[in-house]
This record gives C-alpha cells, sequence and structure tokens, in this order.
C-alpha cells in the first residue's frame, strides 16, 4: 500500500507478482499510510483534507472517513488491530482512535510536543512513542492515562520512528542531524547514534 500525494490515491502492489493490482482513491496529499491484517484495514492520513481514510483489505474499498486534527502525518496502528494512532501535525496532539469490529470510534486526544510526526505503537496499544520533531525529542505515551510519562532528546528533527518491542529498542530517524538515534526502551536513553545520509526521511 503506497501513498502518491501528486495523485491523492494509494497503489496497491502484489508482492507476489511485484504489480501494481489496484489503486485507490483517498483524500488530499496522502502521507502516513499503516496496514492492519488484524483489524483487516488500511489507514491513510490525508494531511491537506485533515482526515483518514480507512480502506478494506479484501474489497480495496475506502469504508470510512475520519476527521483527524490539522495535517495529520504520521500513524501507527497495534498489533492486535484495536487501536489506531494518528500525529495531529499542527494541532500538537496525538490521536488515539478504537478499532472496532465494524468501524473506528471517534478519538481521543493527548497533548505531545511541537509538530509531532512519526508515531510507534506497542503491541497492545497501552503505550506509544511520538516524534516531537520540533522540539528534537521523542515522547513515551501511556495511552490509558492520556499523558506524556517519558521524554528522550534524539537528533535534529526527528521524523520516523520504528519500535523494536522484543528488542528493547527504539530507532528514530533525525532529518536535520543525518543520522539515527538508537533508544534503549527500558532505560529510555539513547544508547547509540549511527550517521546516515543526507536528509533522511
Amino acid at each position: 500500500w503506497v501513498t502518491k500525494q501528486g495523485s491523492h490515491d494509494v497503489s496497491v502492489i502484489d508482492l507476489a507478482t511485484d504489480r501494481v493490482i489496484d489503486t485507490v482513491a483517498v483524500g488530499r496529499s496522502p502521507a502516513g499510510v499503516v496496514a492492519s491484517s488484524s483489524a483487516g484495514r488500511v489507514f491513510v492520513t490525508n494531511p491537506e483534507s485533515n482526515d483518514v481514510h480507512v480502506i478494506d483489505m479484501r474489497t480495496r474499498k475506502v469504508v470510512q472517513t475520519l476527521a483527524a486534527g490539522q495535517a495529520p502525518v504520521g500513524i501507527d496502528a497495534s498489533a492486535d488491530g484495536r487501536h489506531l494512532f494518528v500525529a495531529d501535525w499542527y494541532g500538537g496532539r496525538l490521536l488515539h482512535f478504537r478499532i472496532g469490529q465494524d468501524r473506528v470510534e471517534p478519538f481521543d486526544a493527548i497533548a505531545v510536543g511541537k509538530v509531532p510526526a512519526g508515531i510507534a505503537a506497542s503491541a497492545d496499544g497501552s503505550q506509544a512513542w511520538v516524534a516531537e520533531r520540533d522540539d528534537n525529542r521523542v515522547a513515551l505515551i501511556d495511552v490509558a492515562a492520556r499523558r506524556v510519562i517519558s521524554r528522550v532528546d534524539v537528533g535534529e528533527h526527528p521524523f520516523a520512528l520504528l519500535l523494536d518491542e522484543a528488542g528493547g529498542r527504539l530507532y528514530a530517524l533525525n532529518v536535520f542531524s543525518n543520522d539515527v538515534s538508537v533508544i534503549d526502551t527500558a532505560k529510555r536513553r539513547v544508547v547509540a547514534t549511527v550517521p546516515v545520509g543526507k536528509e533522511p526521511y
């Protein structure tokens, strides 16, 4: 599932044949995408139309449109298929949606730092990491308590996040400092910095 900002749609690629098998129209300038096999749905953020489109994996049709703050970009879903998280770019919030059997319920909002970007959710959706891009740090959210419980300083302008929950590591891709911060999630501190190419996204 590949978002295409210029044509406002999503390409569906069959990995067995390496070819595009469908194109799904979504909102304006789609950016983030997460496919949840547990939920049977694909979720796409559309920052210019301020919403999230929900696609049924089986039919490859849009089945729901969710209001999502101001310019939603980052997105992730818990592995159990019950929780969806969206970064409200201009609103400075993490939006938490509950995924039901038939539809996604309206969000709860959790205040975070400046320009939240990438998100990495725990498998059960009880916690979520958020890249606070303009604060040069990542925040750990307790979802039930709806608050930030920890923050870790990283490189300049963290954007994308990847959580290796089993390995106890969070990886933050820093656009301006051209590196990856490796965070020990138990100790909640950076344990390594890996230089990469220019302006990584």
